[in-house]
């Protein structure tokens, strides 16, 4: 391991031991238990770089949850080895490394003692940690009488501020609010900046593509593809769909619909930058192998947290698209961009005339950004407002 390398997996492997029967009858207690062997991880190796951001996404059971135990410690390899440099910091499952009888502050404690910190040091980083949470009173509460919402503020600022070099966070951040994900964000964003190693598990395939600058792929329990964050994205939205799509018909068996999406301002000049109020268009270009019948466009904006702004499709709107063959484009145009300053996720879909089953969909795997004076206005897009006082 080299002073640039947080991490190094070799031919990890993990292997779970699943009971296949129970002993119901008292005969049954002197039967042998049969036993089913299950691979959730196989010859994952992977080196992960000083000051990387690391998304890894798959389907559940991909193995995504097992490789962050694995890295924290929580558990041990069947086979292969590992090598971590650094202190690290996990929020890996809700409520994991949390007594449910001690308090918040006192979890704070045992959590900062385990890490090697001293009360002194843990006395400086108090206020700030649940500041950060804001929990209030609850603080003083058994863990046990937190939400699951609560635990998690907890949990992701107790990570957070003990200086992790490494920080590793599962999908359980999904179950805080949007004001708190932003907060999470921001704080991610902060931790790039100081080199920080982040290895971020998640569904919101947005957020992954907006924090990260590489993504791993996992099934079942492999690693099937690396890179570039849109373009693993985009192989994991086409083997999604193509598997929740199934055999309907076989028409839908084809594959791609979607070759890719682009932005442009109204010069026709491609664009990834917006101002407030831009002329904003989403091309959506397709490639009908096999003729599409009427088919309705839909499109989705999203928070950089995934959040659904809007989601206007064809259908909704009164445009009748005609039947579709070979290659071509459609575009989604707004005149007055309405969206406040942020990153924003980007969502593209071809779906049949009753708008139940995709052609294609790709989900959150593309983004824009855009800029300009909100005036301070909150939220994330502007509404005509007129004001009126009557005394």
């Amino acid at each position: 391991m080299t002073n640039m390398d947080a991490i190094i997996l070799k031919n990890i492997s993990k292997k779970y031991s699943i009971s296949c029967n129970r002993p119901i009858l008292f005969k049954n207690i002197f039967m042998s238990e049969k036993k089913e062997e299950v691979w959730a991880l196989k010859n994952i190796s992977l080196t992960i770089k000083k000051g990387e951001t690391m998304g890894i996404i798959g389907e559940n059971g991909s193995g995504k949850s097992t490789l962050l135990k694995i890295i924290a410690g929580i558990t041990i390899p069947t086979k292969g080895s590992i090598e971590v440099n650094g202190r690290v910091g996990s929020l890996i499952e809700l409520g994991a490394g949390f007594h449910p009888d001690l308090t918040g502050r006192e979890n704070i404690y045992l959590n900062g003692t385990l890490l090697g910190f001293t009360k002194k040091e843990l006395d400086k980083k108090y206020d700030e940690i649940v500041g950060f949470a804001g929990i209030g009173e609850y603080i003083n509460q058994r863990i046990r009488t937190y939400s699951s919402g609560m635990t998690v503020r907890l949990g992701f600022s107790v990570a957070v501020h003990l200086d992790p070099d490494i920080l590793l966070i599962d999908e359980v951040l999904a179950v805080g609010d949007e004001d708190f994900q932003r907060k999470c964000v921001e704080k991610m964003q902060i931790f790039r900046k100081k080199d920080v190693t982040i290895i971020f598990v998640s569904h919101n395939l947005s957020l992954i593509n907006s924090v990260t600058n590489r993504v791993l792929m996992l099934n079942k329990g492999r690693i099937i593809k690396q890179g570039i964050p849109e373009d693993v994205i985009k192989s994991y939205q086409q083997l999604f769909t193509a598997r929740s799509i199934g055999n309907k018909t076989s028409t839908y068996n084809k594959g791609k619909y979607i070759a890719k999406v682009k932005f442009y301002n109204e010069k026709g000049e491609e664009k990834e930058t917006f101002e407030i109020g831009e002329t904003f268009i989403a091309r959506i270009f397709y490639n009908a192998e096999i003729q599409v019948k009427q088919p309705v466009f839909g499109v989705a904006f999203h928070t950089s947290y995934g959040f659904v702004i809007a989601g206007p499709n064809t259908y909704s709107t009164g445009f009748k698209t005609p039947s579709l063959k070979g290659k071509g484009w459609v575009d989604c145009l707004i005149t007055k961009l309405p969206l406040l300053p942020g990153r924003y996720g980007f969502t593209a879909a071809i779906f049949d005339s009753s708008c139940s089953v995709p052609y294609d969909y790709h989900n959150q795997i593309y983004s824009f950004q855009v800029v300009g004076n909100s005036k301070h206005q909150t939220g994330n897009f502007q509404i005509p407002v007129t004001w009126r006082i009557h005394e």
